[in-house]
């Protein structure tokens, strides 16, 4: 039985709150690529901070800031709620690690983020 798209984001979001974000990547940006259109942007922004977070565990921090800048962009216009997630407080987390990371405080910075779903 095929999987409704849906169904794929949560899959990838589950991916991405256990800290695998390259196989949150690949699923999102299989979405990205044949996904419903109204949540193509979505899809991407998801892509971006889960590639951004991969990079940031890496030591990549040139990478994780280019990603999490371009992530909060596409995501944020999905706020407050799309898709079963939380979207403002997505933007927020992912804010604040961009700024932690700018400003070098890279101590208090969590490489292990949660996308919280909300009920429909």
């Amino acid at each position: 039985m095929k999987r409704t798209d849906s169904e794929l984001f949560l899959e990838g979001i589950a991916l991405f709150n256990s800290g695998k974000y390259y196989e949150c990547h690949d699923l999102m940006e299989q979405l990205w690529g044949h996904g419903e259109d109204e949540f193509r942007n979505l899809y991407k922004g998801v892509l971006h901070l889960a590639v951004a977070l991969y990079h940031f565990r890496n030591h990549n921090l040139r990478g994780a800031l280019s990603l999490l800048e371009s992530g909060i962009r596409l995501v944020e216009e999905y706020s407050p709620l799309a898709a079963g997630v939380d979207i403002t407080l997505l933007v927020n987390d992912a804010g604040k690690l961009l700024q932690r990371i700018r400003k070098g405080d890279l101590e208090s910075c969590n490489t292990f983020y949660i996308i919280r779903e909300v009920e429909k």
